[in-house]
């Protein structure tokens, strides 16, 4: 069966759709003959994905979020950047903070320039709107405890990345595909873009096990990865686009671009905007926690 755009995701965080950009030629990447030579089956590319982080202090791209409302069929697509910091591990805990950065909304055939910015500092997720002078405050783990927003059905970017390939297996069903099946878009000039964005990438299909959490959240998640040139990290494995459908039928599509690896970020752009005496600031702290 054929999965369009369509069809639906809610999640995550990407131009005008239907409009390819220089920066959306396909990296130089292994050919899906040598992919299916390199991983069998999808516990062979889960075991690669677990070292995947190995030596990664940063991560930056360009990115495309792309969200359909399955109920409305109203689409939004955001584009901006990506900025991604691991601090290693502390007490045995992985320190992992990211930033997205917005810059510009279409809706329909309008685009406009708008900030949005959505940043989690380790402790709190904070998505600041300059436009409507919002910003909200959550809370998504205690104080002194770490979490990895980057983890499937915890954070907002479902790119699991140095995770074990046993706790991804225990809650969903996973399935190594080749690059382009079942990709489709709107048409047939945006399904061309997108089957040449995923070209020599490695898909995986997961579908939750019924029952669990994740299924409450996704209907079906898909993952491309795809190995990173001599000035990206060697032949790390890089993410290149995640697509998730909800149980509601929203969708959800993100593409990565111009992907860097262990390249300095400017602190400025892991922080928030400081919200002026006029703005609406709604904090919503966990439950047992008092926020500061």
């Amino acid at each position: 069966m054929k999965l369009s755009y369509r069809c639906g995701v809610a999640l995550i965080v990407i131009a005008a759709a239907g409009m390819a950009s220089a920066q959306e030629v396909p990296p130089k990447s292994q050919p899906a003959a040598a992919a299916a030579q390199t991983f069998v089956n999808a516990d062979d590319l889960l075991m690669a994905l677990e070292t995947a982080d190995k030596d990664l202090a940063t991560l930056t791209a360009d990115i495309k979020y792309d969200k359909i409302s399955g109920l409305m069929g109203d689409r939004q697509v955001r584009k901006g950047k990506l900025f991604f910091e691991d601090k290693g591990d502390k007490d045995g805990k992985r320190e992992r903070k990211f930033s997205v950065r917005f810059e510009q909304l279409q809706l329909g055939d309008r685009v406009e320039d708008e900030i949005k910015l959505m940043v989690f500092d380790g402790r709190w997720l904070i998505e600041v709107s300059p436009k409507i002078k919002q910003v909200i405050k959550r809370e998504v783990v205690p104080e002194g405890e770490k979490f990895d927003p980057l983890k499937i059905g915890e954070g907002p970017l479902p790119l699991p990345i140095g995770q074990k390939k046993a706790d991804i297996v225990r809650k969903f069903d996973v399935t190594l595909l080749a690059d382009t099946v079942d990709l489709e878009g709107d048409d047939d000039v945006e399904t061309q873009l997108l089957s040449g964005f995923v070209k020599g990438a490695y898909q995986l299909k997961m579908t939750p096990k019924p029952g669990s959490a994740e299924a409450e959240k996704y209907k079906e998640v898909r993952l491309w990865y795809r190995e990173g040139g001599a000035d990206e990290g060697g032949r790390r494995l890089l993410p290149r686009m995640a697509r998730t459908v909800a149980p509601n039928g929203d969708v959800s599509l993100v593409r990565m671009i111009n992907v860097k690896t262990n390249m300095p970020v400017d602190p400025a752009m892991m922080a928030a905007v400081e919200p002026g005496k006029d703005w609406n600031v709604v904090v919503e702290a966990l439950p047992t926690a008092k926020s500061k």
